[in-house]
């Protein structure tokens, strides 16, 4: 079963539920017991990716899934900002840097999307080999596993 992991910004916790098309939310912290009414501060029934986890940036959230649909939706509300096909099945997670998100498709296609509330595709990128690892970024740098290696891509 697929394990998304919480994020943390300004005191709020934004979690997806992991499953096919599942709930994603967002709550305050501190809660005991029932919170429902207490600390969710909004709460989207559908929609969020089958594996991999939500991504925060600049009070935004992205997600991408197994459809190939890209979503933007605002932190604060959770209202839907955009959503694209784009195209791709997406294990890995979405990451952030230098206003852009980045998200690797299985077949190995690293999209480049800029971040923000008009969507707008950057570049399309080829790279050998399957992808289902999160990306990781250190030092201006990219790292990308695949099946058979790891890439690196930056100065």
């Amino acid at each position: 079963m697929a394990i998304p992991v919480a994020m943390h910004d300004h005191g709020v916790i934004y979690l997806s539920r992991g499953y096919r098309s599942g709930p994603y939310m967002a709550i305050r912290p501190g809660g005991r017991g029932e919170i429902s009414k207490t600390h969710v501060i909004w709460r989207v029934p559908t929609g969020a990716p089958y594996v991999s986890s939500l991504l925060y940036y600049d009070g935004l959230i992205y997600m991408a899934g197994d459809t190939g649909i890209i979503t933007c939706v605002d932190a604060k509300t959770g209202e839907q900002v955009w959503r694209q096909r784009l195209g791709g099945i997406y294990t890995a997670s979405p990451v952030a840097g230098d206003g852009k998100v980045y998200l690797l498709s299985e077949s190995g296609e690293a999209l480049v999307v800029r971040a923000g509330r008009q969507p707008a595709v950057l570049a399309r990128n080829a790279i050998d080999g399957r992808i289902l690892a999160s990306p990781a970024i250190s030092s201006g740098r990219i790292f990308i596993r695949t099946d058979d290696g790891v890439v690196a891509v930056g100065r």
